[in-house]
Order: C-alpha cells, then structure tokens, then sequence
C-alpha cells in the first residue's frame, strides 16, 4: 500500500476555513443542509454530487498548488481510480469512465515525463494520451497541444458525503493581499 496526498480545493465561496470546522462535504450534502442550490450543471453526470473531488498534483505543477487555496487527504495509489476531468466537461461518459486508471499507474505516467523533459528540443511539447496518460514528444504544430481532449487532467472520486477535518493530511490558506 502506498499512500498519496491528493488535494481539494475549496469552492462555491467556501474557504479553508470553513472546510477545518466543517470537514468537506459533497454537494449533495450541501444541497440537503440548504447550503447551496440544487444544480444541473454541463459535464456533472448524476452520481457526480453525491462525492466529492479530489485531485493529484504532478511535480511540475507544485508551483500551482503554492497559489492557492487546498486542503489534502492521503489515498492508496494502488486501490485508487483516477479519470480524465477533459472527459467530464465535454459531458462524454463513456470516455470519461473508460479513462479510469489507478492513481499508481497515473503517477507511473507523469513520472516517465521528469525523464522525457530533458530529451525535449526548442519546438517540442509533451502531450499525453487521454484515456491512458502515456507521455509523447510532439512538435509544436501537432494537433494534439491545442485540443482539450488530448490533455489527461486527473481527478479522484472519493465517494463519501463527509471527510472531516481530522481526517485531512494538511491544508493551504493563501494569504490575502
């Protein structure tokens, strides 16, 4: 078993804050207390209120999580799926469930990209596949850097309607200016 810290980041006005007193709540939890209005949103299938959203963040993209708000819990990277949220905002179910992957494989992926980064010359990106997250070098001209669906955004499930505070590995309040 090898456990991961995956991340959440507070939305719909609710702060860190909120979060350490109340725990994080799927929206239909937040629906039921009155929290928040029952919605219907483009690229929300129906089972998606019911658990809350968690993501992995990949080295290169540490500096992101820096600049925001997040707070954290750990997962088994074995026992874990991970889907393509690219697949979920363009309201496609089949793609999106047939881009499950565990979190280990996902993170075998990315880490094959450390070693590529150097390997790239002036004119190249790296893209990586949507349904299985293998990375390739691609000139900058290739379709697949544009396109959203060749992108591979991680995102977890994690079915409950409560995690509670003490539950979180950590948690990030960005200063306010």
């Amino acid at each position: 078993m090898v456990m991961i810290e995956v991340y959440h980041r507070p939305g719909r006005g609710a702060s860190v804050d909120d979060l350490l007193v109340d725990g994080l709540k799927s929206a239909r939890t937040l629906i039921e207390e009155g929290k928040i209005n029952d919605y219907s949103v483009y690229g929300m299938f129906s089972d998606h209120q019911k658990v809350i959203y968690f993501e992995w963040a990949p080295s290169h993209r540490e500096s992101n999580m820096n600049a925001c708000d997040w707070v954290s819990i750990e997962l088994d990277s074995e026992t874990t799926d991970v889907y393509n949220r690219e697949f979920r905002f363009s309201g496609d179910l089949k793609k999106y469930r047939n881009s499950r992957m565990s979190l280990a494989d996902y993170i075998f992926q990315h880490e094959r990209t450390k070693e590529m980064r150097e390997d790239l010359k002036p004119g190249q990106l790296i893209v990586w596949d949507p349904f299985t997250a293998e990375p390739s070098i691609v000139g900058i001209d290739d379709k697949r850097t544009s396109g959203s669906e060749w992108k591979s955004s991680n995102e977890i499930l994690v079915p409950k309607s409560i995690i509670l505070a003490s539950e979180f590995r950590g948690y990030q309040k960005v200063a306010s200016n």
